[in-house]
């Protein structure tokens, strides 16, 4: 005696499949997610880098320099209102005007000196 097994039809297949798939498509979601948080981490290391050049005194010479540069075009990426190119000059020339002091909440000029609240 010969028992027939019952077909499968498209929806024992299609759950099928998607067990297979659902664990790969939260997997992918992870790891997109968590790269996109690694590229935030990057960028935050290279604004902090580009920052710290730019609050060094530029060079007395007035030759180009490279370094603040870069410091420029980092910032200048990274940032979500776009820089006038005299705004970058300036940058380039004088470096920050203000600094944010996460302590107190206050922007302090070069100098470390107390200039307002935000």
């Amino acid at each position: 005696m010969q028992t027939d097994k019952p077909r499968k039809d498209l929806w024992d297949k299609l759950q099928i499949v998607a067990t297979v798939l659902i664990p790969i498509a939260i997997a992918l979601s992870g790891w997109w997610i968590e790269r996109s948080f690694k590229n935030e981490d990057v960028q935050l290391a290279y604004i902090t880098i580009a920052i710290d050049i730019l609050r060094d005194k530029p060079k007395a010479n007035n030759e180009p320099d490279a370094l603040r540069a870069w410091a420029v075009a980092v910032v200048t990426e990274f940032s979500i209102v776009s820089f006038s190119m005299d705004a970058k000059k300036q940058l380039a020339n004088d470096g920050f005007p203000y600094l944010f002091n996460p302590d107190g909440g206050f922007m302090l000029s070069p100098d470390g000196k107390k200039v307002k609240k935000p």
